[in-house]
């Protein structure tokens, strides 16, 4: 990223502020959000079972798509999500169901 620096004070002060916002809130929230949460359940579980947990990103994406954006889940995308946790069970569970 290196770089863009030379063009960068430049390119923010011709850049709209709904723009330079827009690119502050990504670098905040998806980065540095997701490390803080990452580093906290990493500091409270094993990393075997928290990365387990990963599995559900595709869950809660369809979830987030069909009531935010009030976009219709297709029937292949139901049996990815059912998959993706029928794994974070079995993964969670192995111990009390026989799997080692």
């Amino acid at each position: 990223m290196l770089l863009f620096l030379p063009g960068l004070a430049q390119a923010v002060s011709h850049a709209p502020l709904r723009a330079t916002l827009s690119v502050f809130y990504l670098g905040i929230f998806p980065s540095v959000f997701a490390y803080v949460a990452w580093a906290y359940v990493l500091s409270k579980n094993p990393a075997s079972v928290a990365v387990s947990f990963l599995y559900f990103s595709p869950a809660l994406t369809i979830l987030i798509a069909w009531l935010w954006l009030k976009e219709i889940p297709t029937v292949l995308s139901l049996l990815g999500r059912i998959l993706s946790i029928s794994g974070v069970v079995i993964v969670n569970n192995a111990r009390e169901i026989g799997i080692s």
